[in-house]
């Protein structure tokens, strides 16, 4: 895609971006951030807060159900914290966090 990186911005040159981006806390942009894999399934960014919008948490939801074939339902509310809290609690059940530790401190 031969797209212009920044710092703070994620790219690959073997895949097109993920997102145009037009607007930051700063005001008006327009750039181009994240990389989407040739089948548009998996995409990567480091926009912080994008899990946060709520229509795009709609949408990426809406859409991860059409692929799998899944009735469309619509996410009223859901209490992130507790959802982040049982993610980190999954992770600290599944990984050796002490050798973690080790690999960081090194």
């Amino acid at each position: 895609t031969g797209y212009e990186l920044h710092m703070w911005q994620t790219g690959n040159q073997n895949c097109p971006p993920a997102f145009r981006v037009l607007k930051t806390l700063q005001g008006k942009d327009d750039y181009f951030d994240g990389a989407i894999s040739g089948d548009r399934l998996v995409f990567g960014t480091y926009i912080h807060g994008l899990f946060h919008n709520d229509a795009f948490l709609h949408a990426f939801w809406r859409r991860l159900g059409q692929l799998r074939g899944l009735p469309v339902a619509t996410v009223v509310s859901i209490d992130k914290e507790a959802h982040y809290d049982k993610l980190a609690d999954l992770v600290r059940r599944n990984l050796d966090m002490a050798q973690i530790y080790n690999i960081i401190q090194e």
